[in-house]
C-alpha cells in the first residue's frame, strides 16, 4: 500500500492543524441532546399531528395543497408503490441535481423504501476496491455536486460515505435526498455510514431541524429523515484490509465481531461502544484511551490502540472522518490512520481544502484534493429554485392551526407553540 496526495492539485505544504470541530459541541448543546434523547429509543417517539388551513407561496405549497381534504396516507399510495422504479427515481435525481427540492410526500416514500434497503446491511459492510471514500459533507450540496465531478459520477464510481451529511451547511435536505436516491437506484455502488450528526439530538441542535421547517413548514420531513438515520450502518471494510468508520475506536471493542453484534437500530444516546464509533478522535500526543472532554462523548485514542486494533483484525489501515483538516486530509501513526474531510471552506468561512480518498485495486491510496464549487454553480439554481421562494413563506397566525404532539407513543397530549416552526 502506498500513499499519494498529488492526484489532483497539490495540498498546501503547511502542516494541517490538529483535527478540530468548528463550532465545538458545547456543554449546553450536549445537555439539550440528553434531554431530547433521554426517553427516546425509536424514531416514532415524537409524532406531530397538525391541521393547516392556510397555504403559502413557496415551492412546497403544492405538496401541502395536494393533501388538503385528502387523507395523507391515501395520497402516499399515489406515489409508485416501489419507489425504486426507474421513472420515479430518475425524476427525483434529475430535479435534485439541479437543486430543486422534492415534495414532502416524495421524501417520506423514499425514506421508507430506503429503510428496507439499509436494514439488510451488516453493521460492517464489505466494500470492494476500487472505491472513493468521502468524509464529512455537512449539507454543502453544491460542493457535493463538485465532488462528484472530480471523483467520478455514480454508477461509474464506487462510493463510501463516512457520515455527517447534515447540519451547518445550507442544503442538508437536498444533500440527504440525493444520497438516498442514489442508494435506492444503485445500492451496491454507494455505501452510507452513520455519523454523529445523523441523530435526533444533534441534528435538532445544529441546523437540520430548522432547515426542514424552513423548507416545508412542519417537522415532518425531519422525522422521516431521522427515522431513516436509525437504519444506517456504522462501519465498512474495504477488501478486508481497510477499516472505515465515522469517528474512531472504543475501549469496549477489540474485534470486528464485537461491532457486528451491536444493536445499531435506534438513537445512540451519549455513551457506549456504538457512540464511541461515531464520536471518538485520534490523539497523536497520547497512548491508550482518554476522555474526550471537548466533545462530551466518545474517547481520545493513541497510535498504540490503532496498531493493536489493526493487527488483531488483520487490517492494514483505518480511515475515518469527523475532524476538520486544513489540507483536506491528515495522516497519523506512521500512516496507519487517515482522516478524510470533504467539506471545502467549511461553514463557508474556514478556508480549508477538501479531499476524497481514492483506493485502487492494489489498495494504493490517493487523496484527491478539491476546493469549494464556483460561485456561478451555486447561483444558477439555488436562488431560482430554492431560497428565492422559501424566503417568501408567510408566517401564519396562530388561529390558523390546531396541533398536538404525542410523546413516546403514549396517550399523553401536550400543546406546543406551532409558530416556532415557520419563518
Amino acid at each position: 500500500m502506498s500513499m499519494n496526495s498529488s492526484f489532483v492539485g497539490t495540498p498546501t505544504k503547511k502542516k494541517s492543524k490538529k483535527g478540530q470541530n468548528i463550532p465545538p459541541e458545547d456543554p449546553e448543546s450536549i445537555k439539550l441532546f440528553n434531554e431530547l434523547t433521554k426517553n427516546s429509543k425509536k424514531a416514532d417517539s415524537i409524532r406531530i399531528v397538525s391541521r393547516v388551513n392556510t397555504l403559502y407561496s413557496s415551492p412546497f405549497a403544492s405538496a401541502r395543497s395536494q393533501t388538503k381534504n385528502t387523507n395523507s396516507d391515501a395520497f402516499v399510495d399515489l406515489i409508485p408503490k416501489l419507489s425504486t422504479c426507474g421513472d420515479f427515481l430518475n425524476s427525483c435525481i434529475e430535479r435534485l441535481e439541479k437543486g430543486i427540492p422534492l415534495r414532502e410526500l416524495e421524501i417520506k416514500q423514499l425514506c421508507i423504501r430506503a429503510q428496507d434497503v439499509l436494514m439488510n446491511e451488516s453493521n460492517i459492510v464489505k466494500v470492494t476496491s476500487p472505491v472513493t471514500v468521502v468524509g464529512d459533507i455537512h449539507g454543502q450540496f453544491w460542493d457535493v455536486i463538485e465532488m462528484f465531478k472530480i471523483g467520478g459520477p455514480i454508477p461509474n464510481t464506487n462510493y463510501l460515505f463516512l457520515g455527517d451529511y447534515v447540519d451547518r451547511g445550507k442544503h442538508s435536505v437536498l444533500t440527504m435526498s440525493l444520497l438516498i436516491c442514489y442508494k435506492l437506484k444503485w445500492p451496491q455502488r454507494i455505501t452510507l455510514l452513520r455519523g454523529n450528526h445523523e441523530t435526533r439530538g444533534i441534528s435538532r441542535t445544529y441546523g437540520f431541524y430548522k432547515e426542514c421547517i424552513e423548507y416545508y413548514g412542519s417537522p415532518n420531513t425531519w422525522k422521516y429523515f431521522t427515522d431513516l438515520f436509525d437504519y444506517l450502518t456504522v462501519a465498512a471494510l474495504i477488501d478486508e484490509k481497510i477499516f472505515c468508520v465515522h469517528g474512531g475506536l472504543s475501549p469496549a471493542i477489540t474485534s470486528l465481531d464485537q461491532i457486528r453484534v451491536l444493536d445499531r437500530f435506534g438513537e445512540p444516546g451519549m455513551e457506549g461502544p456504538l457512540v464511541d464509533l461515531l464520536w471518538s478522535d485520534p490523539d497523536p500526543d497520547r497512548d491508550g484511551f482518554g476522555s474526550n472532554h471537548s466533545r462530551g462523548a466518545g474517547y481520545l485514542f493513541g497510535g498504540d490502540i490503532v496498531k493493536k486494533f489493526l493487527h488483531f483484525n488483520g487490517a492494514i489501515h483505518m480511515c475515518r472522518a469527523h475532524q476538520l483538516c486544513d489540507a483536506g486530509y491528515r495522516l497519523l501513526f506512521d500512516d496507519q490512520l487517515s482522516t478524510v474531510w470533504s467539506a471545502p471552506n467549511y461553514c463557508y468561512r474556514c478556508g480549508n481544502k477538501a479531499s476524497v480518498l481514492e483506493v485502487d485495486q492494489e489498495l494504493n491510496m490517493f487523496f484527491n484534493i478539491f476546493e469549494d464549487a464556483p460561485e456561478e454553480a451555486r447561483e444558477n439554481c439555488v436562488d431560482k429554485s430554492l431560497h428565492g421562494s422559501v424566503m417568501k413563506m408567510i408566517k401564519p397566525k396562530m388561529s390558523d392551526f390546531q396541533a398536538m404532539t404525542t410523546i413516546n407513543g403514549s396517550d399523553e397530549v401536550t400543546g406546543f407553540d406551532i409558530s416556532q416552526y415557520f419563518l
